[in-house]
Parts: structure tokens; C-alpha cells; sequence
């Protein structure tokens, strides 16, 4: 690579933005910061009506390391039901690589996570490379909202875990073999690519060094907002799991007792709970009457 970048050939970064200029520039600046780059990075842009594209234009300026940007307006909620995993398909339509790396641009980049997602692959099984996520810690909302509702990988069963797409890799073959990310719904697309995966019996890691701080809700309007959007993926998708242990949770509130985090924030555990169910609900409801 130009000006002596150390680079992962094999490798492309995707992700997607719309109406991200808050946060973009700090994305922009910790991939900057990589210790190992990969051979692409793919921004695909829904057609932001802020400062995005304008912010990642300048950001390319006099930077070594050349930035794909693709401005698709089919990518956002105006023009499709899942903007998110059409933007992520159309990303990886246009890899060049074995290899995506997939994140989000809302996230902060630990300086290793390129090298650490893809370390992993050079053992020839591994098909899919989950990485680690925590919060960014900026206000305490966050920190409640990470101990209550949060996966957390540093302590989970990797052999159960589902990665998310804001801290994943996975060989571009696996990923047209299952047909892509399915474009049925907001959220949850990243779950239902993680089970299709996984359905299909490819071999899937789990490197919690792969790290990215991911900002999670600031305020309880936005955490409601954000656990029914999930819930509503999971019930379009059908994806029901997490929505049978909130059920539990709407049901029986007394196992929250269980866990000293749920415990100490009980009001917020058992709304999260609310939210999510209500979402599936709907979801399951939308899938539905779109069958009749």
C-alpha cells in the first residue's frame, strides 16, 4: 500500500451511514489510526440530508488511503423496509476481496481491530470472525444502559454468541451462499445473516480482541425507541429467542432479581422488556398482513 501502510490484502471494511455527521469524523479518525489497514474500505451513504458525504469527502483529502464512497438513496427508510442490509449488500456487491470486515459508523475502532478481526482467518476453516463491542462511556444513561442491556463479550459462551455487524468478518462466499443480508426489516438483519450463517454450518470464531466502542443510547427516550426497533426486526424476522426471555421478564418480573445489574436497575430492565416485546409484536404482525 501507498506511503508504507501496513495492509490486510485479502480484506475490505464495509458499512453504512445516513445522517451520521455527528459521529462520522470520529469513525473516520480511529480507522485512520489502524495498525493494519485492509486492502478497501466501502461507505455506503442513504442519501444523508446533513453534512455526511461532504464531512468523508474532506476527510479523503490529502489521506493515503483511498475511501470508496457510494451515495445510493434506496438505502434508507424512505425507499426500503431494510435500508441498513441493502446498504450492506450493496457494499459487499462491490468487494473485490476473499474477506469483508463489517462495522458501523457510530463506532469507534479500537487502534488493533482490523488485525484482530482478521487474525483468525489464517487458520483456512474459520468462515466467520466475531469481535468484541463495548459501550462508549459518555454520559451515565449509557453506562446503565450497557449493564442492563448490552451482550457482553468478554463474558459470553462463544460457541451461543451471535456476532453483531458492528464487529464481524466473514468470507465474501460464505455470505453469497446464504443469499446476503435479508432485506425484510429496520433491524435484526445482522441476527437473521448471523443464524443463516450459522443454519449453514460455517465455521464461526469469536476474538474478543477484536475491539469497537459502539455509542449506545444517552436517554431513556432514545433506549425505548432503540428496544422496540430491535424487537420489531426480531418479529419480522421471526427471530424468537430474545423475545421469549423478555416475555419471561414482562411474565415473571422477579427473575430480573437474579442479577444484581437488573436489580439495581430494575424500572429500566422491565421497560427495555416492555419495549422489546411490543416490537415483536407489531413485527410479527407487519410480516403477516403482508402474506394475506
Amino acid at each position: 500500500m501507498a506511503n508504507g501502510l501496513r495492509a490486510a490484502p485479502d480484506f475490505t471494511l464495509i458499512c453504512t451511514v445516513f445522517n451520521e455527521g455527528k459521529t462520522i469524523i470520529d469513525f473516520l479518525n480511529s480507522f485512520r489510526n489502524q495498525s493494519l489497514f485492509p486492502k478497501n474500505l466501502i461507505i455506503v451513504d442513504g442519501g444523508s440530508t446533513d453534512n455526511t458525504v461532504e464531512l468523508i469527502q474532506n476527510f479523503s483529502v490529502g489521506f493515503e488511503y483511498p475511501i470508496k464512497l457510494i451515495i445510493d438513496r434506496t438505502c434508507s427508510k424512505e425507499f426500503s423496509k431494510a435500508p441498513i442490509a441493502k446498504g450492506r449488500n450493496i457494499a459487499i456487491a462491490n468487494v473485490i476481496t476473499d474477506f469483508v470486515i463489517s462495522t458501523d459508523a457510530g463506532c469507534v475502532l479500537d487502534k488493533n481491530f482490523i488485525n484482530e478481526i482478521a487474525k483468525p482467518f489464517e487458520d483456512p476453516s474459520v468462515d466467520v470472525v466475531g469481535g468484541g463491542y463495548r459501550h462508549q462511556q459518555i454520559n451515565k444513561f449509557a453506562d446503565i444502559y450497557y449493564q442492563v442491556a448490552m451482550t457482553k463479550t468478554d463474558k459470553v459462551d462463544a460457541s451461543l454468541f451471535l456476532p453483531s455487524s458492528r464487529s464481524v468478518a466473514f468470507k465474501k462466499a460464505c455470505w453469497e451462499l446464504v443469499g446476503g443480508y435479508p432485506e425484510i426489516s429496520y433491524t435484526g438483519e445482522d441476527s437473521l445473516f448471523m443464524i443463516n450463517l450459522k443454519s449453514a454450518n460455517f465455521n464461526f470464531y469469536l476474538n474478543r480482541e477484536a475491539m469497537v466502542f459502539w455509542r449506545t443510547p444517552l436517554t431513556f427516550k432514545e433506549a425505548r425507541k432503540k428496544q422496540r426497533q430491535y424487537g420489531l426486526g426480531d418479529g419480522e424476522s421471526l427471530i424468537f429467542a430474545p423475545t421469549l426471555i423478555r416475555l419471561l421478564i414482562v411474565v415473571i418480573p422477579i427473575v430480573l432479581l437474579g442479577s444484581p445489574n437488573h436489580r439495581k436497575y430494575f424500572w429500566y430492565s422491565y421497560c427495555f422488556a416492555v419495549c422489546h416485546l411490543s416490537g415483536f409484536i407489531e413485527g410479527v404482525l407487519n410480516r403477516a398482513f403482508r402474506q394475506l
